[in-house]
């Protein structure tokens, strides 16, 4: 039972539930001239979503995403993107857990500069933090410095970088997923359109489901699925999660500005 509760606040790493280990060596490392930029009226500073989470058919605990104004960083402007995940109390008082991520997130180019992450769950607890240099393609945490491609995105940017794009059926987009000195090759594809009820409403909305990078050899390990709303905004409206421990669903409830 303690592994399926513990699957519920890893939630936030799903991306490297099921990826591929990927490694490039310096030779290999494409350096960029200058930093990205990027058009997004799709959010705003003080966007607020809540979620509720369900472990298989049971109601789990809630979830959030949380973007507001972040510090200058580098000379540029920045945002501090959190996701929290939470247990309720029936779940807690088996396994508690409470996880929080930050990510500085560039406000023009929508790529981290850095993010931090706080485990709690159960007894165990840690801390993690990395920092970016996309520049020069590099990645530092702890004492380690690490090659890695060029805005190499972590787990909570990837979803707010995929909302700025011009998205349509059949679709396919490569993301490069750091997390932990490892970074994931993933290939996201847009599958369909589709309609869905959650609670906080009807969506119409697009599918979008992470896989592998061609070339890699490796078997996944489960499968993921995000609904992004097809309106201005690109919410995400779902995200749903599978893998050896069960299924782990998160469903927007609410929408707010919170600053």
């Amino acid at each position: 039972m303690k592994n399926l509760f513990r699957f519920i606040g890893l939630l936030g790493m799903v991306f490297c539930a099921f990826a591929p280990l990927y490694g490039q060596d310096d030779a290999q490392m494409e350096l960029p001239k200058e930093l990205r930029r990027l058009t997004h009226p799709e959010f705003q500073s003080g966007e607020y979503l809540a979620y509720r989470v369900h472990f298989g058919k049971m109601s789990a605990g809630r979830g959030s995403l949380w973007l507001k104004e972040g510090e200058e960083y580098n000379g540029r402007s920045s945002y501090l993107l959190t996701m929290r995940l939470w247990t309720n109390d029936f779940f807690s008082s088996f396994y508690r857990v409470d996880d929080v991520m930050t990510s500085i997130l560039d406000r023009e180019g929508l790529f981290p500069w850095g993010y931090e992450r706080i485990l709690r769950e159960g007894k165990f607890k840690a801390f993690r933090k990395a920092r970016f240099d996309p520049l020069n393609a590099r990645a530092f945490e702890g004492k380690d410095t690490l090659a890695v491609p060029a805005f190499s995105q972590d787990v909570l940017s990837i979803i707010y970088y995929v909302r700025t794009l011009d998205l349509e059926v059949g679709q396919k987009i490569n993301l490069d997923s750091y997390i932990d000195k490892h970074v994931y090759p993933l290939q996201m594809t847009v599958e369909k359109r589709e309609k869905i009820e959650v609670p906080a409403g009807k969506f119409d909305c697009l599918l979008l489901v992470p896989g592998k990078r061609p070339g890699s050899d490796k078997e996944l390990k489960g499968e993921m699925w995000i609904w992004l709303s097809t309106d201005d905004r690109r919410l995400p409206v779902r995200i749903k999660s599978r893998a050896p421990l069960g299924s782990v669903r998160m469903e927007l409830d609410e929408i707010k500005i919170q600053h």
